[in-house]
């Protein structure tokens, strides 16, 4: 299938099959945790309610957004926009790319809160600490090592190692996407997001999620 095709549904519901155990909190795609009753592969435990979805309505609102924006693309003129540095395809390409930086952000987030909680630590310290290092540079270089007691790229390695799939490209595309709404957005750079981005955007998807399933199993579980 070709996510960049995908018209007649929600983009969201082709990656919903990440489920949780409500006991030992593992994530995997077993579809079977959605009825109650059926045990965690990982600890056994009955599911009380039916397991939940892992990510929360935010990533799935920022895959739906990526999608309409992706979709939206048309000239100036049919936009009612006249004035010579506006240019329709570009502001809808743009928007492609701040929802998928986005989602890598509310992802990393998500993953540090599971994280505090693991720990047991009062909720008041996960805002606290997202908010001494707002910055993605600070999160990863310096929070991440601090909550995780592991080094970012390292553990990228690890992952990419230990699952047999290759986690290492689709982190250097994000990097690449951040860096060109960067460009856009604080030096007007219109030229900054290429042609290709918004679709290679959608195509990553899968693995920012699927890298991001790895490092909550790798992190943030309680005791089976």
């Amino acid at each position: 299938m070709d996510i960049t095709e995908v018209r007649d549904q929600p983009l969201s519901s082709l990656f919903t099959s990440f489920y949780r155990c409500d006991a030992c909190d593992v994530v995997d795609r077993d579809g079977g945790r959605v009825q109650k009753g059926h045990p965690c592969s990982r600890c056994g435990s009955p599911s009380t309610t039916g397991a939940g979805l892992h990510f929360g309505i935010s990533v799935f609102a920022l895959i739906d957004l990526m999608q309409e924006a992706y979709h939206r693309v048309r000239p100036a003129s049919e936009a009612g926009w006249s004035y010579a540095w506006h240019d329709s395809e570009k502001d809808h390409q743009l928007g492609v790319v701040i929802y998928y930086t986005t989602l890598g952000e509310v992802l990393l987030d998500q993953l540090f809160t599971n994280k505090i909680r693991q720990l047991g630590l009062p909720k008041s310290v996960a805002g606290r600490l997202l908010s001494d290092h707002q910055t993605m540079l600070a999160r990863v270089d310096k929070l991440f090592p601090a909550l995780m007691a592991a080094k970012w790229r390292e553990t990228i390695r690890i992952i990419s190692q230990r699952t047999g799939l290759d986690f290492q490209d689709p982190v250097t595309f994000y990097l690449k996407a951040r860096r060109a709404r960067n460009l856009f957005l604080h030096e007007g750079n219109k030229w900054a997001v290429s042609s290709d981005m918004p679709g290679a955007c959608l195509k990553n998807i899968q693995p920012l999620l699927t890298l991001f399933m790895e490092l909550h199993n790798q992190f943030c579980l309680h005791a089976a």
